[in-house]
């Protein structure tokens, strides 16, 4: 690749990288929502002030097996734990956990890099990858939050992938060793998304036509790393008194056997609502990567076709694609783009082979070559002065034309505003102003430009319509109210004026009722009394019950405040206490219930 090509992509990537700074601060200080509170925050706290035994240390008369939910194996909160030891408990610095996982990621990806591209073009593949990889608002996003895909099972996935391409052609046990490790440390991870590394390792063996390996490989690094797992797992569960089988009868038995009878029950409404739910990461990673995306994938399959070549990177393709069709299929609803996380990173270095492969091409290539007829003697008197004039365009005028088409099109995504509240409000129309742009720039140039190549003209707006879509994306991000997962569930507003109202008035005996999330505020970060706090969605079968029920309910508990979660509880619960809470305040979206008689006793104090 040319050098001042290089040397213009290496600056743009530090300019890119620069960015990136400022919306990582940005979303760092966003509070920590419902799971990331719940099992993650609240559980690193009471790991560091209960002790390694925490999750086996249930308090007296609890009917619970564990003392807070065990929902996939616990590296992942232990490892979160040690960090907050070591930077203390805080939003910033749990954010920053994630942000960690990514840098680790980014420099994992630079290693695999240089063993999935030839040395001549690693670096340039590289350059690429950083480049998509500084921009995408969706893995900037997703990193921020607590949660195990987008952190520590991403680092465990790519590591795994750079070991094994690095010794896949040895055929000593010594070699497997490395990666068994890896896929061991995975699963005790998440034991869900990590059987997928295996899956792709077996196919991408088979079509390398290398059935022994394949075998070998399923014995030692599958079922070896399974085993090194379980040993720990079960080592662990001895230690600290946790049920073995805990994480196994959350996930794998109740989610697992949900999503096999909703397949079965309508197959058809299944597949259908994941095609309906790709708006999602397509807005979020944009439309213009997922171009790119396919644009690579059709390119790598009609070679390997041609010529039965399979490659290092197919590994990445196979691996990328399983674990994010899965979970496209599995439930394509917004939170479901945090587990497709791991894909990403694979698709990104796929997509810069490609890419730098593309831009390789002699300039011969560029040149549309269907002419026939009249038309052959014209295209060959002209083809000459056709290449120096392609040659001269690339040189000098490129970067005018591709800055005046970056400015005007990040001016209008910028206007036409945040992506998921837009596809709320009115989802065609959104699509439309969102896509059209894209097609009306490869129709016009293709239109002044037509000796072209088509592939090569749509990497060239993809690329452009992407930088301008991420980077708008990324600057709407810091605004005060967007939609993206950590910026409050989705741009749901009031949680923390909610904390900070009843940090002040709660007091000793006081018994709330309101949110996980704005329950370990309260509870962990100020210190109120723990026993005083309880989740609303545990009020809600009482509430449905009966209303002489729910009467005795609040003499036999001295319930002070209910805060309405905005959505788990419906209107009718909020007519049901009604003649026993006052609503006091609204903050966002929770409303805030006082009961009755504190708010007579106090104002007979005040008026005494």
């Amino acid at each position: 690749m040319d050098k001042k090509l290089v040397l213009i992509i290496q600056c743009f990537l530090s300019a890119v990288a620069g960015l990136s700074v400022i919306w990582f601060a940005f979303a760092s200080v966003k509070p920590f929502t419902l799971d990331e509170a719940e099992y993650f925050a609240r559980a690193a706290h009471e790991i560091n002030e209960i002790g390694f035994k925490m999750y086996g240390n249930i308090p007296e008369g609890s009917k619970q097996k564990t003392r807070l939910e065990v929902a996939h194996p616990l590296l992942y909160n232990h490892l979160f734990a040690l960090w907050y030891k070591i930077f203390g408990e805080s939003t910033i610095s749990g954010r920053l956990f994630g942000v960690f996982c990514y840098l680790i990621t980014l420099l994992l990806l630079f290693y695999l890099t240089r063993i999935c591209s030839p040395p001549e073009t690693s670096w340039p593949v590289f350059l690429f990858s950083g480049i998509l990889y500084f921009l995408n608002p969706l893995l900037i996003q997703h990193a921020m939050l607590l949660d195990i895909d987008n952190s520590i099972l991403t680092v465990f996935i790519v590591a795994f992938c750079l070991v094994f391409l690095k010794n896949e052609n040895e055929t000593s046990i010594k070699s497997r060793l490395l990666p068994a490790l890896f896929f061991a440390l995975a699963l005790c991870s998440k034991e869900v998304t990590t059987p997928f590394i295996l899956v792709a390792v077996i196919i991408y063996r088979l079509l390398k036509r290398e059935t022994r390996q394949a075998i070998l490989d399923f014995c030692l690094i599958g079922i070896g790393g399974f085993l090194l797992f379980w040993f720990v797992w079960v080592l662990y569960c001895k230690f600290t008194g946790v049920p073995v089988m805990a994480f196994v009868e959350h996930g794998l038995a109740n989610k697992g056997t949900g999503v096999a009878r909703s397949f079965i029950s309508n197959p058809g409404a299944f597949i259908s609502s994941a095609f309906s739910g790709f708006t999602w990461p397509m807005v979020w990673a944009s439309a213009s990567f997922f171009v790119l995306l396919f644009l690579s994938f059709f390119s790598r399959v009609s070679s390997v076709i041609k010529k039965w070549h399979v490659e290092k990177q197919d590994l990445l393709w196979i691996l990328g694609i399983i674990i994010w069709t899965v979970y496209q299929l599995y439930r394509p609803t917004p939170d479901m783009m945090k587990y497709q996380y791991p894909a990403y990173p694979l698709f990104i270095i796929c997509i810069s082979i490609y890419l730098v492969n593309l831009l390789n091409t002699p300039a011969e290539i560029i040149l549309s070559k269907h002419a026939s007829g009249k038309k052959a003697k014209r295209v060959r008197v002209v083809r000459e002065a056709t290449i120096m004039g392609i040659d001269i365009v690339l040189k000098k005028s490129i970067l005018i034309y591709s800055a005046i088409i970056l400015c005007i099109t990040l001016t209008y995504y910028i206007w036409i505003g945040d992506p998921l509240l837009n596809l709320y409000e009115s989802p065609y129309g959104f699509l439309f102003a969102y896509l059209a742009p894209l097609f009306l720039c490869v129709f016009f140039i293709k239109a002044f430009a037509p000796k072209i190549r088509m592939s090569l003209l749509v990497a060239y707006i993809c690329i452009l319509f992407m930088v301008a879509q991420n980077t708008a994306l990324n600057f709407l991000q810091i605004r005060n109210y967007t939609t993206c997962e950590s910026w409050l569930n989705y741009g749901e507003r009031g949680l923390s004026k909610v904390v900070h109202y009843l940090k002040d008035k709660i007091k000793p005996g006081d018994i709330v009722y309101s949110r996980k999330d704005i329950n370990y505020y309260l509870r962990d970060v100020y210190d109120l009394p723990a026993k005083n706090f309880f989740n609303t969605k545990n009020l809600i079968p009482a509430l449905k019950k009966d209303r002489n029920y729910f009467h005795k309910l609040i003499k036999r508990e001295n319930i002070r405040f209910i805060v309405i979660d905005p959505f788990g509880a419906p209107k009718a619960i909020q007519e049901i206490i009604s003649p026993y809470f006052e609503l006091v305040e609204v903050f966002g979206k929770f409303p805030v219930y006082e009961n009755k008689t504190a708010i007579k006793r106090r104002k007979s104090k005040i008026s005494g």
